[in-house]
């Protein structure tokens, strides 16, 4: 008799669990063809002043600059829309001026992460020219977002 009180309430819990589950598996397979969108959704470079990637790290500059620098990471949130996900990081890319490859160690002193709408538009490890915005924001630190680039 006490053992139904056991089982009964482990297979609702399961049941529960596995619906949970389910329900976001297909979910992600539906926002599949949105999340791995190659589009391009930026125009091309502008024509402002070009200026180092440690440059903007050490000094605090606010203003529209051009960066030359590869891609080395993309940032994408895969939280569907309606769904509680945990928090994600900001859709985006993390650039750096060197080329290196994965195995070695990162100099993240010439590195900058940058915010993008859709990061999926960018190759890993090919060089751009970027047109960037950076915008200082107190509760966040520097906030770098893109406005436009070029691939060299």
């Amino acid at each position: 008799m006490k053992l139904r009180y056991i089982i009964i309430p482990i297979l609702i819990i399961f049941i529960l669990l596995t619906s949970i589950f389910l329900y976001r598996i297909f979910t992600i397979k539906l926002d599949k063809d949105k999340v791995f969108d190659k589009t391009r959704s930026y125009s091309q470079a502008l024509d402002l002043k070009l200026i180092p990637i440690n440059e903007i790290n050490n000094k605090n500059l606010t203003g529209q600059y051009n960066i030359e620098a590869y891609v080395i990471e993309k940032h994408i949130c895969y939280c569907p829309p309606g769904a509680f996900c945990s928090r994600c990081i900001p859709n985006g890319i993390l650039i750096s001026e060197e080329y290196y490859n994965f195995k070695g160690t990162r100099n993240f002193t010439n590195s900058l992460e940058i915010q993008t709408t859709n990061p999926n538009q960018f190759e890993i490890e090919k060089k751009y020219l970027l047109s960037i915005e950076i915008i200082e924001n107190k509760a966040y630190g520097k906030i770098v977002r893109l406005l436009g680039y070029d691939s060299i």
